[in-house]
């Protein structure tokens, strides 16, 4: 019976090998999930400042949208019309400054069908580019004029 015993007791230990394994499988498992966290946040990141970009360039879009079309008075004229505003986007975590600095360009060019708009903005965040651009074509038949 003792010697039962012995040779049970002997058997339900692991060894150094299966620890060490088994470490190594619950250090990947952590490090996965930590990394997974990193990815998540930056690339939310990068959706919000796309997201705020976009917003910018539509807003500026639909503000030429309601000019009066009413050519050739500003800015509706016969040669190329460019604007260059700067612009921020993405708050630090008060809430109260603007981290990432860019520029808004709008330009205004005669077609044959009216005036071609194209709005795009450009910014630099963590080292990489956000761009956004929109176009639209402005005449007497656009929504809104009178």
């Amino acid at each position: 019976m003792n010697l039962q015993r012995q040779r049970s007791a002997a058997r339900s230990a692991f060894t150094l090998l299966e620890v060490l394994i088994a470490s190594g499988m619950l250090l990947a498992l952590v490090l996965a999930g930590m990394n997974a966290v990193f990815v998540l946040d930056k690339s939310s990141r990068r959706l919000a400042e796309l997201t705020s970009a976009m917003a910018l360039v539509q807003g500026r879009l639909e503000e030429v949208r309601t000019y009066d079309y009413n050519p050739p008075i500003a800015p509706f004229v016969a040669s190329a019309t460019v604007t260059s505003n700067a612009v921020s986007i993405s708050l630090d975590k008060g809430g109260t400054q603007y981290q990432v600095p860019g520029v808004l360009i709008t330009r205004i060019e005669p077609v044959a069908s009216g005036h071609l708009v194209t709005v795009s903005a450009s910014f630099n965040s963590l080292g990489s580019p956000v761009q956004a651009q929109l176009q639209t074509v402005l005449n007497k038949f656009s929504g809104g004029q009178p």
